[in-house]
């Protein structure tokens, strides 16, 4: 969101300056300098040091305007109420924020829909963007692309520089885990760049020297026309790279696994979850377990025998999960030999399907922070122990 405002702000003749600790902390003396603006996006659990940042901010810059967005402001607004805040902006507010600082600038004042004073407690509807091609190109530093990193092993003699891409934004998806925590966008309804603004994008990271692609899109694949007349495009523009992407069971078959592997896909992160029928009913991941835990096992199988590398994404301590549930899920990763593991607890974030159930009946109100649970839950040492194990047997098996 941030690089997006920030391409926003200097198209605009603004300069702003960008800090995103996934790169560094905070310098000593970052708040020091005065400012007009701080636009802060936030996660649930990084909330507190939000504040904190916040407060100091406010030491060196008290009539400043500061605006709070991302994930735990859309979801919470009532929590900064007296926090040092001026604005919450809900959702996807990437142009919504730049036109704020432009007309604050300007001395208009006025506050473009999607943005609230602080003082709101009461929840309105995210904003999405319908035409994302309407987002101003996010530009990257040497040290940033640098610095964005892929931790997980791939199969490359080559130094890799990694760009990030968000071709497309939503999941129709009725997963009761997912929240803003995990995805990039807002919303159900699917949207996508034109073909000639990913290519452009993508040839602006190459010129960086960028040499391996992350599609960050939260679903990727669904729409296969649309993906094949990117990949199509970007081959005949001489930007084959090689790529990765996160996507779902339903999206792959044989068909386009075989177009992937022949357009340069090395690594497919796959959330599967679980290997109980049960369980993946009760998280709605699915309604027909059967169908989806028998195409699962093709999709691994198929992707290894085409040399394209697979990430087990999965998931335990879920509602209702029985240690049963969760030696199938194990036994399921044995069957379909992934190449890497990732196994999370399941947490109930802001604005995820079973949080709304539990606290947030009608989408009226804010709840008190205490009502966000965003440790995970039930986690426990047999928990801790259960998760080891699947790693240990999974990592140290020859």
């Amino acid at each position: 969101m941030l690089k997006y405002i920030e391409a926003g702000l200097k198209k605009s003749a603004l300069s702003c300056l960008l800090l995103d600790e996934y790169l560094h902390t905070a310098p000593p003396g970052i708040f020091q300098r005065q400012s007009d603006f701080l636009v802060i996006s936030v996660m649930t659990p990084d909330a507190p040091r939000a504040i904190a940042l916040i407060h100091e901010f406010r030491k060196h810059s008290q009539t400043a305007t500061v605006i709070a967005c991302g994930q735990d402001p859309t979801c919470r607004p009532g929590f900064y109420s007296g926090k040092g805040v001026d604005f919450i902006a809900f959702g996807e507010a990437e142009l919504a924020i730049a036109e704020l600082i432009r007309n604050l600038t300007a001395g208009s004042g006025g506050i473009p829909a999607g943005i609230r004073t602080a003082e709101t407690v009461k929840l309105i509807e995210p904003l999405t963007v319908n035409n994302l091609d309407l987002l101003p190109t996010p530009e990257y530093s040497e040290t940033e692309i640098s610095g964005y990193r892929f931790y997980y092993p791939l199969n490359f003699a080559a130094r890799l520089s990694y760009g990030h891409v968000l071709f497309s934004r939503g999941c129709p998806g009725n997963c009761i885990f997912c929240t803003q925590i995990h995805r990039e966008s807002w919303g159900k309804v699917m949207r996508y760049h034109s073909i000639d603004r990913m290519v452009a994008e993508i040839r602006s990271l190459v010129n960086l020297g960028v040499n391996f692609l992350l599609f960050d899109d939260d679903n990727f694949g669904l729409d296969r026309s649309i993906h094949r007349e990117l990949f199509q495009r970007l081959k005949i523009e001489g930007l084959n790279l090689p790529w990765q992407c996160h996507t779902r069971v339903e999206n792959l078959d044989d068909e386009i696994l075989r177009f992937y592997a022949g357009h340069n896909c090395r690594l497919l992160r796959i959330g599967a979850e679980s290997g109980s029928a049960k369980v993946l009913r009760d998280i709605g991941k699915t309604s027909s377990p059967k169908s989806y835990l028998n195409q699962c096992r093709r999709v691994f199988a198929f992707s290894r025998k085409l040399g394209m590398d697979t990430l087990f994404l999965a998931m335990i301590g879920c509602p209702g999960e029985r240690t049963a549930d969760m030696l199938a899920t194990a036994r399921l990763i044995h069957k379909v030999k992934p190449s890497l593991l990732q196994i999370s607890f399941f947490t109930v974030y802001p604005n995820s399907v079973r949080n709304d159930e539990q606290h947030h009946p009608g989408r009226t109100a804010s709840p008190p922070a205490s009502a966000f649970h965003y440790r995970p839950q039930g986690k426990s040492f047999s928990l801790s122990v259960i998760q080891a194990f699947m790693y240990l047997t999974f990592y140290l098996n020859p």
